[in-house]
């Protein structure tokens, strides 16, 4: 008798994968603070930070539209 059977194994997987996600929604947080914060170091121009953000805004909302 195994120890981990399949089911386990798919529900271990589905905690693993979901755990990911926790965490990256913890760390999204923390590295946008840390970026803001240093941005002086960058020297850029606001002109261009807008338009990161806008195209930043865009990439995300390709990664978040679903596909057909």
């Amino acid at each position: 008798m195994p120890i981990i059977t399949p089911e386990k194994l798919a529900v271990l997987k589905t905690r693993a994968i979901a755990l990911g996600w926790h965490a990256g929604t913890m760390l999204a947080p923390v590295l946008a603070n840390f970026i803001a914060a240093n941005l002086d170091l960058f020297n850029l121009p606001n002109w261009l930070v807008v338009a990161i953000g806008l195209v930043l805004a865009q990439v995300t909302k390709y990664f978040n539209t679903p596909r057909v």
